[in-house]
């Protein structure tokens, strides 16, 4: 499990590198220019697994450019899960909103307020489960390498804030860190 923590670190700087060479800011002169949709980024996560685990993430997201370095925007989220060992099924879903502030290159800090509606037990020892909302506001660092055209890779460590127990994302490497990619277009 450490190697693969590791492997991640050397991903993000690898690609942090790479990002310094060939990230476009602008300045606030081209910005104030441009029209509301030209300031609009779209992008998103798509995440599939599937065995005896089965998930399905689908989570896009909408962006406006404030300034050449500050966006800020809303996501919607919808996944299923499926566990064969244990006999469960749901679908949750959500979103909220998020900000995103690049200080180096390809480098960018990131917060967000995820809501998410899920089936979970009513407490950490009940049999008895319920359909609840949870709130799991995120915080961390990411970075983002042009594939071409205004079209960006990024990948994204976050961590949990609240940590709490019903929080459908599982623990990486005992914290609760988040990691994501996905492709954003129009930054």
């Amino acid at each position: 499990m450490k190697n693969i923590g590791l492997l991640v670190v050397w991903v993000l700087l690898l690609i942090g590198a790479n990002a310094v060479a060939q990230f476009e800011e602008g300045t606030s002169e081209e910005l104030q220019e441009m029209k509301f949709h030209e300031r609009l980024s779209y992008g998103g996560n798509l995440g599939l697994n599937f065995g005896n685990i089965t998930l399905i993430n689908v989570t896009p997201s909408v962006g406006y450019r404030f300034t050449p370095k500050f966006t800020s925007g809303l996501t919607a989220t919808y996944q299923f899960l499926r566990n064969n060992l244990i006999g469960f099924q749901t679908s949750m879903y959500g979103g909220g909103p998020f900000a995103r502030y690049r200080f180096f290159r390809g480098w960018f800090a990131h917060a967000q307020y995820e809501i998410l509606n899920l089936e979970a037990p009513k407490s950490q020892i009940s049999n008895e489960w319920e359909r609840t909302n949870v709130h799991i506001p995120l915080v961390g660092l990411g970075v983002m390498q042009l594939l071409g055209s205004g079209v960006y890779l990024q990948i994204l460590a976050l961590y949990d804030v609240n940590d709490d127990w019903r929080s459908p994302y599982v623990p990486f490497m005992g914290l609760p860190i988040i990691v994501r990619g996905g492709i954003s277009i129009g930054l």
